[in-house]
């Protein structure tokens, strides 16, 4: 029988096991509502809901544990694991603390491992004595709403007009790679984006609804909605085509559910 992977959660591209780490407490199945307010009238039953086509954010905390060798030297100790992994509490907080830029990062969970979500570390963490060669500590994600699905971040390449399906009650919103020689136009469903200029390749992220090339190169003032709106990918079947100088499109479909 092999060996069972203890329940955890994966971040800044390592699992919490990698340290040595146990977690006694996973955040619970909450799901996120949506946006908006509801408005009471006098005189009429029932209150009247103006909600947006947008979810909160949520938060997830997890209860970690850690050994610890009985000498010390900084109040803390060193973090021993009983499996072959072990590191300071300097190299923990490190991984926690790794991303600082302020944005979300993807954060995976043992009891959802078909999901990632995308999330910033919310709290400073505190390390709590607790038993004899132990310690405690709670990590709290701020998360957005959606759940994605890992075969969501499957690229499809399309060198001629095709469609996808997308298996989830969610709109999705894709990043896309145009890659071609000249100005074209991209059509999904109903939305056609054209593209006046075009060498090589550039991205539409719909998602951060922006337009680039690199990190540096802005290409937003050469992409043009017909709608005014970046394209999604609605339940079930979508079209997609494309025209011009064009020669294939790269598609990441970023399918979610709550």
């Amino acid at each position: 029988m092999g060996m069972i992977k203890p329940s955890g959660f994966t971040w800044n591209d390592h699992h919490s096991s990698f340290y040595g780490l146990r977690v006694s407490k996973i955040p619970d199945l909450n799901r996120a509502s949506r946006k908006g307010e509801w408005v009471s009238v006098p005189g009429k039953t029932g209150d009247i809901p103006f909600l947006q086509d947008a979810y909160e954010n949520i938060e997830r905390s997890y209860e970690i544990f850690g050994k610890v060798k009985a000498s010390t030297t900084n109040g803390i100790g060193v973090w021993q694991a009983e499996t072959d992994a072990s590191a300071t509490a300097a190299e923990v907080m490190a991984w926690l603390h790794g991303f600082r830029d302020g944005d979300y990062h993807e954060l995976l969970d043992d009891t959802e491992p078909e999901y990632y979500r995308l999330a910033v570390l919310e709290n400073s963490i505190d390390v709590e004595p607790t038993r004899a060669g132990w310690w405690k500590a709670e990590v709290t994600f701020n998360c957005r709403a959606e759940r994605f699905l890992l075969d969501g971040k499957t690229v499809t390449k399309y060198e001629e007009n095709g469609y996808i399906i997308n298996p989830c009650p969610f709109n999705a919103h894709p990043l896309i790679k145009v890659v071609g020689s000249d100005a074209g136009t991209v059509i999904i469903n109903d939305v056609t984006l054209t593209i006046s200029k075009l060498s090589d390749y550039c991205y539409i992220d719909c998602d951060a609804m922006h337009c680039y090339r690199t990190e540096l190169e802005n290409w937003n003032d050469y992409v043009a909605s017909s709608t005014g709106e970046f394209p999604v990918f609605e339940y079930g079947k979508n079209k997609i085509s494309f025209t011009g100088g064009i020669e294939a499109l790269y598609i990441t479909p970023n399918w979610w559910t709550l």
